[in-house]
């Protein structure tokens, strides 16, 4: 049984702090009935007017009892693991299938790579944990990039308060309409693996809570802990209410080979979000099903969004397509999840040479377009253009450069 933490005990565990400020007894419950909103203002200000630096305040609160506290001995039993150690092969095994993105894919994420790590200096070298994060961003823009704004990443959000912690964040948490799919979690170097390991499950118990409250009880979880050499992958079933193991990749810290080495992951990485997408688009399915059956004809998740994002009436914001047209933002799950399986079964076609993987899987990637284009955005797309490919992105980008360029020479000829 997982130990609960009353909510209240964090003030205590630093009442020799609270017992030294000359103040009238009960000060800080005085405080605490605030609102939330009000409370961060009042606390913010005292923080400026006594300058502490906001890394300070970060690392005061991720040591009090909350999801970033939590601790291998609070959880084992829970999973019925041992309290002194991790043994993945005692945990279920659910691995993922792999599906290889195109080559010429992973030479973009290689420069963009490179160029990060000149930024933010070899790996070795970083000792600041935002600098760490950073590093992720060249393979997860792209990777997430596919899902064409259906699938996106909120950084270092706000974690759902449970019985298992009452705050606390991580560092990607990855969703769709309708349920959190994928967490990524950075491994804190100033503790045991064990430690690391029951703050991501922790994560994901959160998430299963989430994903309960949005009529998504059922749906699996996925999880990845790294400290960017290491990445070890998991997944949590609501159902059977167990975390299962998928597999450790290691990464080598020089940089080229590190890049290398990159590519199973970044291949592992997509594949988890892809397998996680077709899971979500499978629940909806079945949501939607039970619901008609009830009388109920919307669509779970994607009935919410396409009310908040696709106007009654055409607007500017909706995209044209090339011949001047709108495009379609009617959400049809049942054609998105024909076209993701089409995809998935074109990724495991056999290929005997780099031409044939390239070719496969960039044919795959366009049926995976076609896919995530038959269901709405998570917000609404700002503009005239809504390019569905990286040529269509490239043409655009080269034609709006083009003109800004032409724009400013004018402009210099006339002021000369």
């Amino acid at each position: 049984m997982i130990k609960r933490r009353a909510k209240r005990r964090k003030v205590s565990a630093d009442e020799d702090v609270a017992a030294s400020v000359d103040l009238e007894e009960g000060w800080v419950t005085k405080l605490l009935d605030l609102p939330g909103d009000k409370l961060a203002k009042l606390l913010g200000s005292i923080a400026n007017q006594g300058k502490i630096k906001t890394a300070a305040i970060k690392k005061a609160r991720t040591s009090l009892p909350s999801f970033s506290g939590a601790k291998w001995t609070d959880i084992a039993g829970h999973f019925g693991l041992p309290n002194y150690a991790l043994e993945n092969n005692r945990l279920e095994q659910f691995v993922t299938s792999v599906y290889n993105l195109p080559p010429s894919v992973h030479e973009i994420m290689f420069e963009a790579a490179w160029h990060t790590q000149d930024v933010y200096q070899e790996r070795q070298e970083q000792r600041r944990e935002a600098a760490r994060v950073r590093i992720m961003d060249p393979y997860l823009v792209r990777i997430i990039g596919f899902f064409q704004g259906r699938i996106i990443d909120k950084p270092e959000r706000d974690m759902f308060e449970t019985e298992y912690a009452t705050e606390g964040e991580v560092e990607h948490e990855i969703f769709m309409i309708g349920g959190i799919l994928f967490f990524i979690a950075k491994f804190k170097l100033d503790m045991r693996l064990e430690d690391n390991v029951a703050q991501l499950f922790v994560a994901i118990l959160t998430a299963a809570k989430a994903n309960k409250e949005v009529d998504f009880e059922n749906l699996r979880i996925y999880g990845l802990l790294t400290d960017l050499i290491d990445f070890h992958f998991y997944s949590y079933d609501p159902l059977t209410k167990k975390i299962a193991f998928d597999e450790t990749l290691v990464v080598n810290i020089t940089r080229d080979v590190s890049f290398t080495d990159m590519i199973p992951v970044g291949n592992k990485i997509f594949s988890v979000i892809l397998t996680a997408y077709i899971d979500c688009l499978e629940a909806t399915m079945i949501k939607s099903i039970e619901r008609k059956n009830k009388g109920d004809i919307s669509s779970p998740g994607f009935q919410q969004m396409r009310s908040q994002n696709v106007p009654s009436e055409p607007g500017p914001s909706q995209p044209h397509t090339r011949n001047g047209g709108r495009k379609s933002t009617e959400s049809r799950p049942e054609v998105a999840l024909q076209l993701a399986k089409q995809c998935r079964d074109k990724f495991n076609e056999p290929v005997e040479t780099i031409d044939g993987i390239e070719r496969n899987s960039t044919a795959a990637l366009e049926l995976l377009a076609k896919s995530v284009r038959s269901i709405p955005r998570a917000s609404r797309l700002t503009g005239a253009d809504d390019p569905s490919s990286t040529e269509e992105i490239k043409d655009l980008a080269r034609r709006m450069v083009h003109k800004k360029y032409l724009d400013m020479m004018h402009q210099n000829n006339r002021s000369s």
